[in-house]
Formats: C-alpha cells, structure tokens, sequence
C-alpha cells in the first residue's frame, strides 16, 4: 500500500498541478469505497438476531455454577 502511495506521490510531483489532484481523489474515493463497504457488512450482520425466533435457554443440570436467582 505504501508503494502504490509512493508511486501516486512521484507521479503527481514529475506531471504537475493536475494530477495531484487525480492521485488525492483517487485515494478518497478508494477510502470512500471501503468504508461503504464496510458499512454494508456491518448493516447486514447487526440484522443476524432477528432472523430466527429466540428460543428459551434450556437447563444444564451438570452446571456446577449456579445464578443467584436459584439461591433463594
């Protein structure tokens, strides 16, 4: 990554005012996109609980721990 950078950087130096501009907006949109990108991963598993019916937690009796509520 940092080579690309680099190579973005000596280009725009050797051609002129223009393409550092080009090397700026090439490097924004890239960050834009992966962080769209991630975005849309995060929107699709933060939905992942509601998909299926919650389903009651069944009783372990070889639990060794047990809550505070069964300490009455």
């Amino acid at each position: 990554m940092q080579s690309v950078l680099n190579s973005l950087v000596l280009a725009s130096a050797e051609s002129g005012e223009n393409a550092s501009h080009a090397g700026a907006i090439l490097i924004g949109a890239l960050i834009f996109g992966v962080l769209m990108l991630l975005m849309v991963v995060t929107m699709a598993f933060s939905n992942a609980a509601h998909r299926h019916p919650q389903t009651p937690a069944r009783i372990d009796p070889h639990r060794s721990v047990h809550s505070r509520d069964s300490h009455h």
